[in-house]
């Protein structure tokens, strides 16, 4: 007779939440909850990084100029006018848009 171990393997599923052991309703709430808050943040950043993006189209700016009008690399630049935003936080994109001089409001839900 085999002693059993005090951890089991747990086999990877779709749902992260279910192969962590919680019920399967649960489950599937928690990763629509998951991905619902991930879309909203995804879409959050990319409103922030277009903001960015049409200020230089506006001013006609270079990656260069814009890069050093808002203190920031020419590599973040880059990496924010090709939507390339998974490295940067949503503070890191709002304080660049807040610096290109843009207005905005901000509501809660």
């Amino acid at each position: 007779m085999t002693k059993a171990s005090s951890q089991e393997a747990m086999l990877p599923t779709d749902n992260i939440f279910a192969t962590f052991g919680f019920p399967p309703d649960e489950a599937e709430e928690l990763l629509a909850e998951a991905d619902r808050r991930i879309g909203e943040e995804i879409a959050l950043k990319e409103k922030l990084a277009g903001a960015v993006t049409s200020w230089m189209t506006e001013r006609q700016l270079t990656h260069e100029s814009a890069a050093s009008q808002l203190g920031v690399d020419l590599s973040v630049i880059s990496k924010v006018v090709r939507q390339h935003l998974n490295e940067f936080s949503i503070g890191d994109l709002f304080s660049m848009a807040f610096r290109t001089g843009k207005r905005f409001a901000i509501a809660l839900h």
